[in-house]
């Protein structure tokens, strides 16, 4: 008696240990599985933008780099961001450079360019406007070049950038070396756009 008792508390102890044994490995499996999952899960939003992130730490202004790291902490739940520029040092050699960021980052990922914003950067010349104007996606929600020191030539530029937008709410482009004339033609631009705001 006293050895079957033995053996069925032997087969009870093994049953136990083999119990905390396969829970223990699947906790130890399972737990690198779930760290593991929100790394990518982090990486995967922070791939997004990845390719701007990069070409702002290229430029490496201030203003840049204080967007870069904004752009890196972004929520896993965002699916847009704004890329405000203001007075960033953008010239036209950082300005190819960020076109092309911005053109490769919104063909292969589905993201939202809320707002634009290269106001007071008056190193930018129209070659360098121009490039960015072209990468922009239609769907722009604010667009501004504030103090650019644009002239009537970027301003026909600026025309059909607007024309094309389909939903911008806030253009503004004061504060630049447009004519009257050029100011009423951007003005218009904009009549396809309900509600939209825009200062010349």
């Amino acid at each position: 008696f006293e050895l079957r008792f033995m053996r069925k508390k032997l087969n009870f102890c093994k049953r136990k240990f083999l119990k905390k044994l396969v829970l223990g490995s699947m906790a130890s499996i399972l737990c690198p599985l779930t760290v593991l999952g929100s790394q990518v899960k982090y990486l995967s939003n922070t791939l997004k933008t990845a390719r701007i992130i990069f070409t702002l730490r290229t430029i490496n202004s201030e203003a840049c780099l204080s967007l870069a790291r904004k752009l890196e902490e972004q929520p896993t739940w965002v699916h847009s961001y704004d890329l405000i520029l203001r007075d960033a040092g953008i010239s036209d050699d950082s300005s190819f450079l960020l076109a092309l960021a911005i053109k490769e980052t919104h063909r292969v990922q589905n993201i939202h360019l809320n707002i634009f914003s290269i106001s007071y950067n008056r190193e930018l010349t129209i070659v360098g406007l121009v490039a960015l104007l072209e990468s922009l996606p239609d769907n722009v929600t604010e667009f501004g070049a504030v103090n650019c020191d644009l002239n009537g030539a970027a301003g026909e530029h600026l025309v059909s950038f607007i024309s094309r937008s389909n939903k911008l709410k806030v253009i503004c482009v004061e504060g630049n070396f447009f004519s009257s004339a050029m100011a009423s033609k951007i003005s218009m631009s904009a009549r396809h756009l309900p509600g939209c705001l825009i200062v010349v």
